[in-house]
């Protein structure tokens, strides 16, 4: 049904928004041939869909219009109005016709309702009476929604009102219906842009470019701007660029397309955009006449500044250079080149070079003065590629500044370029300036200068300043630490251990709930709509995702946490001496620092690979070469996680230093990791944890890869297992480590005997048979290597013995087999491997006492041809220890001789010897009191007490039991 055909019934007054959705759905989606006017008026929009870009979002210039509900009017005041369409609408006519296409479709400005309704409308605008022409203006549009001059009164009326957001909606329906009036959609943009109706305003401008010459320029840049804002930076690019074209010499332009090139992560063609701009100045041009901008100072500070973010030290600094003296006209100042200092900016050694080289005298009255952000810059530079002198001689212009509150930002960031490379003393200079601003004295600036305060050694200013961080932040555990820090080394113990409290139970806090892994939610981009700030078009709002930062940027971050992981690892050094000397507030401010660097290592996924083998070459990072699909990333970062690297076309990988992480190496981190871990065992008794943190260790890529890292991790598993008592299990696992990978080695025999110390279980596991067996094979194979012939059973030689010498007997590892073979009662193996032991080492006491008991318990056995014979001979040898062991001897060896004396005597049933033997025992029990570990008292007053009751003397073995053997 067409338009003029509708019934009657559905006129009211008010205006229907099915009547204008059909209508301009008509007349914007119509299947006719566009105009060639109206293909001049698309031209805008369409060349901006071509180019395409990153983060664009929906083209603004598809014809999507929203429903439109005009509210009601309360009256204001008269605004003159001139319609002059009438004439342009006509040419555009007969411009239809004669290029054969259908005429536009006509509105109904003839029809009688129409005019009536006009004519009262009119009556009632200009008397003022704002609700009338309101009413009637409504029911005009509502019988000819394309009746122009009415959506315009309306907008005027709403504007008067103060009504914008509905006097746009009227304008927009006003510039729909008169496509040909480009001053109308100028308007329409320049409202809807003000009001933030940012994709409307774009539609708008698009149209207005097409349509209008006179500020076509102002219409494409207030576009290009919004493209920026919606961070469409492809089409603000194109914008700006064809800006550029029609004036090259605007500066403003030249800011902006540089400012959208780094927000667009592009900052090579920012410099690349500078670098031109340059060129031609110093070339006037090249061949060609076209006009540039002036380079200016405020040119190389953008350029300087573009060339840091990059950390293009060299760069940056040649180009400060040459472009300073092409401001200054020194361009023809060749041998500058050839100083490496900064003296043709200073005018005394300025002048001694210039006499050096006998130049002209002209050449000494040129300008040679910095503004001063070039100053700050060249400085910067000069310290990145530390050349500290210079950098000093530079910054220490900042200080003689007049006006220091408007450089203090320059101060601030000089005295943070120092602190980061390690000057703290000259940060102090800036930063004690800068912080007495208010616009560079935030926390940020307040930690640095704590932090200098406290290397420089003054941990007053130090404590002042972290506690008026600590007021701001109550809940950062870094600077708590450093505050117990500066309180201990201002012996303010009290309060420090108050400190690492509150910083344990927050981190015990933290690792108690339950951090998951954070799902990602979809971003609505469409929000409802109040009434009255409604926009034709649903917004398209930038879309706040968490980008993939650039490699500048990853840069840019990896260096801010070496600098952390080096202050905190320098705080920790400090602490060393005082762990040495077991400071338990010093071992607890280290071990809340090295925790914090143990986690941060921790969640590198590259040092946990799930093949160990594979020779670690460093930190693999990834730099994209094409967008990835959102399937492929999620598999990707599990990848990472499970230790895998990913090497496809969607990537090419690069290697961070394969001998440090975050500033330190590898040492250092293994260092920390042991270091905790003793610490958290010895300290604070928690072996569970420990354990656990010595099997990360072992899982690190690499330092199970170094040999002398992985024998210390196992080490440390070692003694963890003998702490906890677990012989069977992780003892006998990593002891077999170690007496594999050192065969024959003397000193690792004597740590298996350690291993096995004392106990019911400890004596289980060294006798068990698996530990025979081994042993048999390596005294078979040392034999062997001895003799030089193979011996049936012998182990296989792994160890290197070229050139290498070996003694007829090796004495440790007779010694442990023949004390294995003692274990399970059988004493003529052991007398003939002791007996080959005694050989060569008759003056060991061990060896002395194992042979002379052996002789003995063979003698108890009564398998001997003559027992009583071999009973003194075990006598003579345990005699012979006794000897021996009392050489150079302490009350430690003294109080063993009398136990073992006496226990052999009560063994063989003299109990009148053991006796007196054993009462020699408990008189070094006073000396040995605050040594129970060593004492043998206890063991003596058992025995005793067992002869004094088998001998009926009750009493003494009470008295006896109640000193010694009761708690």
């Amino acid at each position: 049904m067409s338009t003029n055909s509708r019934p009657v019934r559905r006129r009211r007054n008010v205006i229907h928004t099915d009547d204008i959705d059909d209508d301009l759905h008509k007349l914007n989606h119509s299947t006719r041939q566009p105009t060639l006017e109206e293909e001049e008026e698309y031209e805008e929009s369409d060349y901006y869909e071509d180019t395409g870009s990153r983060n664009n979002g929906p083209d603004p210039s598809d014809d999507e219009f929203g429903t439109f509900r005009p509210p009601e009017f309360d009256s204001g005041e008269d605004e003159s109005y001139t319609d002059d369409s009438d004439a342009r609408d006509e040419f555009y006519d007969h411009l239809r016709a004669a290029n054969n296409l259908r005429p536009r479709a006509k509105g109904k400005e003839n029809d009688p309702e129409v005019l009536m309704n006009l004519e009262m409308a009119d009556t009632a605008f200009v008397h003022e009476d704002y609700d009338e022409a309101v009413k009637y203006y409504s029911e005009v549009v509502r019988i000819d929604p394309k009746h122009v001059r009415s959506y315009r009164i309306l907008g005027d009326i709403a504007k008067s009102r103060g009504k914008l957001n509905d006097c746009c909606t009227y304008w927009f329906l006003a510039a729909v219906n008169s496509e040909w009036d480009g001053q109308l959609w100028s308007m329409v943009a320049d409202l809807s842009a003000s009001l933030g109706h940012t994709t409307q305003a774009i539609k708008a401008y698009g149209k207005a470019i097409g349509l209008r010459t006179e500020d076509r320029s102002r219409l494409m840049l207030e576009r290009s701007l919004l493209y920026k804002k919606t961070r469409q930076f492809g089409r603000a690019l194109d914008g700006f660029r064809k800006l550029c074209s029609l004036d090259p010499t605007n500066r403003e332009y030249i800011k902006e397309l540089a400012s959208i090139y780094v927000q667009d992560r592009r900052e090579n063609d920012a410099i690349n955009l500078y670098m031109d701009i340059f060129d031609k100045n110093i070339h006037k041009g090249g061949k060609t006449n076209e006009p540039f901008p002036e380079f200016r100072w405020e040119d190389l500070n953008i350029l300087a500044e573009l060339y840091i973010t990059k950390r293009a030290w060299k760069p940056a600094l040649r180009v400060i250079l040459l472009a300073s003296r092409f401001l200054q006209n020194r361009l023809d100042e060749y041998w500058w080149d050839n100083h490496a200092n900064d003296a043709e900016f200073e005018e005394e050694k300025r002048k001694e070079v210039l006499a050096e080289i006998n130049a002209d005298p002209s050449f000494y009255d040129r300008e040679v003065f910095l503004p001063i952000d070039i100053r700050y810059k060249l400085g910067q530079v000069r310290l990145e590629l530390d050349q500290k002198d210079e950098a000093m001689k530079h910054f220490h212009v900042l200080l003689d500044e007049d006006n220091e509150e408007e450089i203090a930002d320059l101060l601030l960031e000089a005295g943070k370029c120092l602190e980061m490379h390690g000057y703290f003393s000259d940060a102090l200079i800036f930063l004690t300036r800068a912080v007495l601003y208010e616009r560079t004295s935030d926390i940020d600036t307040v930690i640095l200068l704590a932090n200098c305060y406290f290397e420089v050694g003054d941990y007053a200013e130090a404590r002042d300043a972290y506690e008026a961080v600590l007021n701001a932040t109550p809940d950062d555990m870094t600077i708590k630490l450093s505050l117990a820090e500066a309180l201990y080394r201002l012996s303010d113990i009290k309060q420090a251990e108050e400190l690492l409290a509150e910083v344990a139970a927050s981190r015990k806090k933290l690792t108690q709930e339950s951090i998951g892994a954070k799902e990602l939610k979809e971003v609505d981009i469409t929000e409802e709509r109040e009434e009255t700030g409604v926009s034709i078009f649903l917004e398209t709002r930038p879309v706040k995702l968490t980008k993939k930062p650039t490699e500048d940027e990853k840069i840019a971050a990896e260096e801010a946490s070496k600098r952390k992981v080096l202050e905190t690892f320098r705080r920790m050094q400090r602490l060393q001496d005082d762990i040495t000397k077991g400071e338990p507030i010093a071992i607890n401010a280290w071990m809340q620092s090295a925790s914090r660097l143990i986690e941060m290592f921790m969640s590198v996924p590259n040092f946990f690979p799930r093949d160990k083998n594979r020779t670690f070459k460093g930190i693999v990072s990834y730099r994209r070469k094409k967008p990835m699909e959102i399937d492929e990333r999620i598999a990707r970062v599990y990848n990472l996680f499970e230790g895998m690297s990913i090497m496809d076309n969607n990537s090419r990988s690069f290697l961070t230093s394969e001998k440090e992480f975050r500033g330190l190496d590898y040492d250092s981190w293994f260092m920390i990791f042991i270091q905790y871990v003793l610490l958290e065992a010895r300290f604070k008794n928690d072996l569970e944890y420990a354990t656990s943190l010595i099997e990360v260790a072992g899982a690190v890529s690499v330092f199970v890869q170094d040999k002398n890292k992985s024998a210390i991790i196992r080490l440390v598993k070692l003694s963890f297992g003998i702490a906890t008592g677990d012989y069977l299990a992780m003892v006998m696992t990593y002891v077999r480590y170690f007496l594999t990978g050192n065969q024959f080695s003397p000193f690792i025999y004597k740590l298996f005997l350690c291993c096995f110390a004392s106990g019911t279980d400890a004596w289980e596991a060294f006798s068990n048979y698996n530990h025979q067996k081994f042993f048999l094979r390596q005294l078979k194979a040392y034999d062997s290597v001895c003799s030089g012939k193979k011996i049936t059973g012998m182990a296989t030689i792994s160890a290197d013995i070229k050139g290498l010498k070996f003694k007829n007997e090796h004495c440790e590892l007779l010694y442990i087999y023949s004390n294995l073979l003692g274990g399970n009662r059988n004493f003529i193996s052991p007398l003939v491997y002791l007996s080959r032991v005694y050989l060569g080492y008759d003056q060991d006491p061990m060896v002395c006492l194992t042979l002379g008991l052996a002789h003995v318990h063979r003698s108890m056995q009564r398998l001997s041809a003559n027992r009583h014979m071999q009973l003194l001979q075990g006598i003579s040898y345990v005699m012979q220890y006794r000897e021996l062991r009392l050489v150079n001897s302490t009350i430690y060896e003294e109080q063993e001789v009398e136990f073992n004396i006496g226990k052999l005597f009560h063994m063989i049933g003299l109990v009148s010897e053991a006796v007196v033997h054993y009462n020699k025992v408990l008189e070094y029990h006073d000396q040995l009191i605050n040594d129970p570990d060593y004492d043998m008292s206890v063991e003596a007053a058992y025995n005793l007490a067992l002869i004094y009751n088998l001998n009926g003397n009750s009493a003494l073995a009470r008295e006896l039991t109640e000193k010694y053997l009761t708690i």
